[in-house]
């Protein structure tokens, strides 16, 4: 009934680019996207704890400690959208779709070329234009006060968004589904208001209009429509180590890819001797090999 109502309201809307976000919506859908997303989250419902084991990697960010530096962990200003959370929320979505890629559980070194990639100021600066291949400047301290301040444009607005989200689930999360996947389908929404209100700073604006929803819902679907972990390799040339096998006999080695782990192959190298993961190659070794 929600679904039905929100369709109807969606359809008297007159904003451009609506269309565009229904007719995604669908081919989203179609192509298989959303059920990736979700063995993803299901398999990483623990996902990271960005505040302890891997703070190292993370501290590559400067989007991420700038923005918890001003933004503030706890409620947002009176009347104001963004948070801290937002961005996390942001680094969940780019780690899940990176999973959907690699398909196994992300480690230091997929982290640390995640936040340091740049993905993160391309979408904040760049939006749904991220994948241009354009160098973004970091969003700086004021960037983020700004953001701060951000508020609906009014009610009429937030009512659009939430009729945009009522759709993008029946899509996404049909029937009883949304029940199980509510805290995914969170992620997405926080994730869709943080680019929306990115867009209204953007545009030098303080309060989040339709036409920045629609472009966080553009934003969304491309992103979930990249593959992030060749997107990361390709745009930054930071491939992640994946360590080596090396043979104790023919002191031949294979350098993992980005996809591949050591127990996705056997513990015998072609000549008979045996295969052992090496994190690293050090010069020595290297030489020896050659």
């Amino acid at each position: 009934m929600q679904f039905r109502k929100a369709l109807d309201r969606i359809e008297n809307e007159d904003v451009d680019g609506l269309d565009e976000i229904v007719y995604l919506m669908k081919i989203i859908r179609d192509s298989g996207i959303y059920n990736e997303l979700k063995r993803a989250f299901k398999i990483n419902l623990h996902l990271y704890n960005l505040e302890g084991l891997c703070s190292g990697e993370i501290s590559q960010s400067k989007v991420y400690s700038q923005a918890k530096e001003t933004l503030g962990v706890l409620f947002p200003e009176s009347g104001c959208i963004i948070r801290f959370y937002y961005v996390q929320k942001m680094y969940t979505l780019i780690e899940l779709r990176y999973y959907m890629t690699v398909q196994r559980e992300l480690d230091k070194e997929d982290l640390r070329i995640i936040y340091s990639s740049g993905l993160d100021k391309s979408l904040i600066q760049g939006l749904n234009e991220f994948d241009n291949g354009l160098e973004y400047p970091e969003p700086t301290l004021e960037f983020f006060q700004k953001l701060k301040m951000v508020k609906w444009e009014n009610d009429d607005t937030k009512k659009f968004a939430n009729n945009l989200r009522l759709l993008k689930n029946e899509f996404a999360y049909p029937g009883f589904s949304f029940v199980k996947y509510f805290r995914l389908s969170a992620i997405e929404d926080t994730f869709i208001n943080f680019i929306g209100c990115c867009s209204a700073v953007n545009q030098e604006r303080y309060y989040l209009s339709k036409k920045d929803i629609i472009t966080g819902y553009k934003t969304s679907l491309k992103l979930l429509n990249t593959d992030i972990a060749h997107y990361i390799v390709q745009n930054t040339r930071n491939e992640p180590n994946r360590g080596y096998l090396v043979c104790d006999s023919c002191n031949g080695y294979y350098k993992l890819q980005i996809e591949e782990s050591p127990d996705d192959f056997t513990s015998e190298c072609e000549c008979g001797g045996k295969l052992k993961y090496k994190e690293k190659l050090t010069s020595a070794e290297i030489q020896t090999i050659n």
